[in-house]
């Protein structure tokens, strides 16, 4: 960061950020390690939950609800209505690990 600037801080840290009207600092502080391991159906995976992110899309309406998009033009969604449960596996193991 460029030390002969006044930045202004917008959010609460760690996730401020410092800028003026022509620079931003989006960089953070590093965080410790947070390992996680996830079972899955071919091998266990570790994540790093301080450096990585787990991104859950909800499909369930547009690509497996029966009135969804995918169902609207023809496909067959009755095979892709059970990934939540998939899904519950995985989310109460991040929440005993207090994921951010």
């Amino acid at each position: 960061m460029p030390t002969n600037r006044s930045l202004q801080t917008l959010g609460v840290p760690p996730n401020a950020w410092s800028v003026d009207a022509n620079f931003a600092d989006i960089t953070r502080p590093p965080l410790p390690p947070q390992p996680l391991t996830l079972a899955t159906e071919t091998k266990d995976v570790r994540l790093d939950l301080a450096k990585a992110a787990i991104v859950v899309i909800d499909m369930q309406n547009d690509f497996c609800h029966p009135d969804g998009w995918l169902s609207h033009i023809g496909v067959d969604v009755s095979p892709a209505q059970s990934p939540s449960p998939r899904c519950k596996l995985s989310c109460p193991s991040s929440d005993k690990s207090k994921f951010p």
